[in-house]
């Protein structure tokens, strides 16, 4: 086993990597990323279609025709944004037998006198 010396590593004060106006600094920060999907889709959605109405206008009025028309799907997706999701149900059945602390004593004093 190798002793390690104690005290300040050399070079550098422990807990300042960095001193004012050091060149290693990224002074412009992380680069920023692309847009994200969503930040696309909504831009493209509020684009104003030879109609006046926006994309996002022109499929809900899709959506709102194809459930008028019984399309299962359109339906369950318009229930879904207005009311939101029908929340899921679990019921469980547990019995549990409650033992107080003189019975484990007794149980636990019972069972070490029947080891020996």
């Amino acid at each position: 086993m190798t002793d390690k010396p104690k005290g300040k590593p050399k070079g550098k004060a422990q807990g300042k990597p960095f001193t004012k106006n050091d060149t290693r600094i990224n002074r412009n920060g992380r680069p920023k990323k692309g847009q994200a999907l969503t930040e696309i889709l909504d831009a493209a959605l509020d684009e104003i279609k030879s109609s006046g109405k926006t994309r996002r206008e022109v499929i809900t009025e899709k959506i709102i025709t194809l459930a008028e028309k019984g399309d299962i799907t359109a339906l369950k997706y318009i229930f879904d944004r207005i009311d939101g999701k029908p929340v899921e149900t679990i019921k469980a059945n547990i019995k549990q037998k409650i033992i107080d602390t003189a019975t484990i004593h007794k149980k636990l004093e019972d069972a070490l006198l029947n080891e020996h």
